[in-house]
């Protein structure tokens, strides 16, 4: 109503000044997948059955969770991934680089531009082989068959099909609508705390910041978190992805 205004074609704003109540009580908070929903999720025929079901991304409905789960990574962060921002170092290993590229790649503030290193499950399930597959090809994107929605995101149209494939029974059947893609992130937390991570350290590897000034001097070594990512430990072992 008050772009009508502006744009001359209503005299007056009749909703102007209106509030809106606030619900009362509290909101439902987010919690991470246990074992047993984990096994729901990576037992399902997407990689089961190695299903590749219309509007899911292709290859991505098997490699998003997983790295989800073992990257502590954003939705639209994973998404937005380019082949060249996996890279392999010499002496760290694969590393994956969250930033932006000035064109479409955005992060959520600072402390979001961040190095990741793969963790060693992600390695035996294949995602190193399905990278070099992907640059052998000269492959832009680390998941081309993902489709930009009306709000230029990468992850909005995913995302709506795995919310659609996670409760379904004939997919991953859990019903608990606390549980979306962001609770593979709290996962990724819980693990770090489990593994007796420091919280700066687990910090530097989500992109969180708790807003101490200290903690934007100088940056978290590679090797730091390169060493506190082989101390994670799954409650679960992954099933193979790529196999070739």
């Amino acid at each position: 109503m008050q772009a009508a205004v502006d744009a001359g074609l209503q005299e007056n704003n009749p909703f102007r000044g209106l509030r809106v109540p606030r619900q009362e009580g509290q909101s439902v908070g987010r919690r991470p997948f246990n074992a047993q929903e984990l096994d729901a999720v990576f037992a399902s025929p997407v990689y089961g059955k190695g299903l590749r079901p219309r509007g899911a991304g292709g290859e991505a409905c098997a490699w998003l969770p997983a790295l989800g789960l073992l990257t502590g990574c954003r939705l639209e962060e994973l998404c937005q991934l380019r082949v060249r921002d996996v890279e392999a170092d010499p002496v760290h290993g694969l590393l994956i680089h969250i930033r932006p590229d000035g064109l479409t790649a955005r992060v959520k503030n600072n402390a979001s531009i961040r190095v990741v290193p793969v963790h060693a499950e992600l390695l035996r399930i294949g995602f190193g082989r399905y990278v070099d597959g992907l640059r052998t090809a000269g492959g832009e994107w680390l998941f081309p068959a993902l489709t930009v929605d009306r709000f230029g995101k990468r992850s909005g149209n995913w995302s709506k099909w795995w919310g659609r494939y996670l409760r379904h029974a004939q997919g991953c059947g859990i019903a608990d609508r606390t549980l979306v893609f962001h609770a593979f992130r709290h996962t990724f937390k819980t693990l770090c705390r489990a593994a007796r991570i420091p919280e700066d350290v687990h910090d530097a590897l989500t992109g969180h910041s708790n807003g101490q000034v200290g903690r934007h001097y100088g940056n978290m070594p590679v090797d730091v978190l390169v060493k506190a990512m082989a101390t994670i430990e799954l409650p679960v072992r992954l099933p193979l992805i790529n196999k070739d």
